[in-house]
């Protein structure tokens, strides 16, 4: 059963629509009418819709602002927008901001209308696919580098509106090559899932866990209060990640070393906090890893590592 939220003030296009759509696809498709912009965002944030079917002229609302709220308050939702102008140039501008399908009500017909919402359905699919690939690391489903940056930019962003603290680290697996020439590719990308796991664990739903490449990880803490707060988690990702791993017949045992900064500490853009928390990561593998480095925003270098279990000469595998 598709649900569809039919957005429209015209109320003899309203019941043409839903019988055209009953008599195309009497099993397939159920309609929910309102005639107002408000209307259908109560809606929306009531019940899930398959798709919208959405006229551009309303009685509280008109023109692509209408699409755009429509848009911002449930972005995962195809979207065919109406007319009953058939205007090219308005039906491209339509696409271009983001609308799946384009009708003009001069050319209505009930297989026309659940083709288009069909449709529209599927391209929806697809784009939320490429969007998640585009964005997402394909081994551990964390935010890749792109998305990751792009998250600090806009959490500083709120951090110096709200006058709040941004927690960073970086993060790298001790001897990840040992682990892998041990395991092999596909024991390897297991454990790596098992981290990022882990390193999900220790986080809030406000705070993003990514990878930047091979076993390296990071992590954004936002409205962080002090360095204290920043550490603790450090600690407890450390101790997550340190228990032993079951993968299919084996163990493994892997320790990880932490960079990380804060700031308004550390006052600087997005890249150069990525920059300075790996550095700090470094200076903790120096220290035989297992711990995490602070970094010095007034020096370039980093505080004293802390261990949060004891060391390990070497990462452990088990056959």
């Amino acid at each position: 059963m598709i649900k569809v939220l039919l957005v429209e003030d015209n109320i003899v296009d309203a019941n043409l629509a839903k019988g055209m759509l009953a008599e195309a696809g009497p099993s397939e498709v159920q309609v929910t009418h309102v005639d107002r912009l408000s209307g259908a965002l109560r809606c929306l944030a009531q019940e899930q819709y398959d798709a919208i079917l959405l006229n551009l002229s309303l009685l509280d609302t008109h023109g692509l602002e209408t699409f755009t709220q429509i848009q911002a308050a449930i972005p995962r939702v195809p979207i065919v927008f109406t007319s009953r102008r058939g205007d090219p140039s308005l039906a491209l501008t339509a696409i271009r901001h983001g609308a799946q399908d384009y009708l003009s009500k001069d050319l209505w017909s009930g297989g026309m209308l659940l083709r288009s919402i069909r449709f529209a359905i599927e391209r929806k699919r697809g784009e939320q696919g490429l969007s998640y690939l585009a964005q997402y690391d394909q081994v551990t489903d964390l935010a890749n580098r792109a998305l990751f940056r792009d998250r600090v930019v806009q959490a500083l962003a709120r951090a110096k509106r709200k006058q709040q603290g941004v927690g960073l680290m970086v993060l790298a697996l001790d001897g990840f090559k040992t682990i892998t020439d041990s395991l092999g590719q596909g024991k390897s990308d297991a454990l790596l899932r098992a981290v990022a796991e882990r390193i999900k664990g220790c986080l809030r739903e406000v705070d993003t866990a990514g990878r930047l490449e091979r076993d390296e990880f990071t992590v954004l803490l936002e409205g962080v209060n002090g360095e204290r707060a920043v550490t603790i988690v450090a600690q407890r990702i450390l101790e997550a990640i340190a228990r032993p791993v079951e993968l299919e017949g084996s163990s493994a045992t892997v320790t990880a070393s932490i960079g990380l900064t804060l700031y308004p500490l550390d006052d600087h853009p997005a890249d150069d906090l990525l920059k300075h928390a790996a550095k700090a990561m470094h200076k903790a593998e120096e220290q035989e890893g297992n711990r995490y480095q602070v970094y010095l925003a007034d020096q370039d270098s980093s505080s004293e590592g802390h261990s949060a279990l004891p060391s390990s000469p070497s990462p452990e595998v088990k056959t």
